[in-house]
């Protein structure tokens, strides 16, 4: 089978298997940190997601799997409990307040310009997040991307140890 020839930004990578594509939302990159990591953390804001926890696993097994960076609904979104198709968002927050809505549109925008990308990139996931540590600073999280974001205090906590866990995990993974 050849590979599909994708291109964005920079990024040249050849997808084998489009079922082995994952796509990721670009705020949701974040929040993998904490599920990707194996580090102690006081607060666990994500790790109980479902949806988002299988993502992430299969990052961690397999880091040089393809990610697609996306704004809006994602691999995590769609499968979810709490998204409802027939309004198209997620109803776990949103329905109570629906402004945040726009808010996690604009954060995925955010998240992908800020990481100097297009929409619709795709790279391998431990390059990506090799992306993220060299470009990404909690500061850059806290003021541009997810400064509207109810969870954004908590989410950055110990930003610095999750990425650098994040690498170190997916680099261990890549050696065996």
């Amino acid at each position: 089978m050849h590979g599909v020839r994708l291109s964005s930004c920079d990024y040249n990578f050849s997808v084998k298997n489009m079922n082995d594509l994952l796509t990721v939302r670009g705020h949701h990159l974040f929040c993998l940190l904490e599920a990707i990591c194996d580090i102690e953390l006081k607060t666990r804001l994500f790790t109980s997601h479902v949806t988002l926890n299988k993502i992430a696993k299969r990052i961690r097994n397999t880091p040089d799997i393809p990610v697609r960076i996306v704004a809006g609904p994602d691999d995590i979104c769609l499968p979810c409990e709490w998204w409802d198709a027939d309004k198209g968002y997620c109803i776990k927050n949103l329905d109570a307040q629906p402004k945040l809505r726009n808010i996690r549109m604009q954060m995925d925008r955010d998240a992908i310009s800020n990481l100097r990308m297009k929409e619709d990139a795709i790279l391998p996931a431990a390059e990506l997040f090799q992306e993220i540590k060299s470009r990404i600073t909690k500061k850059i999280i806290t003021e541009s991307i997810c400064s509207l974001c109810p969870d954004v205090v908590v989410c950055c906590e110990l930003y610095d140890e999750k990425i650098e866990a994040v690498i170190e995990s997916l680099c261990e993974t890549l050696e065996k």
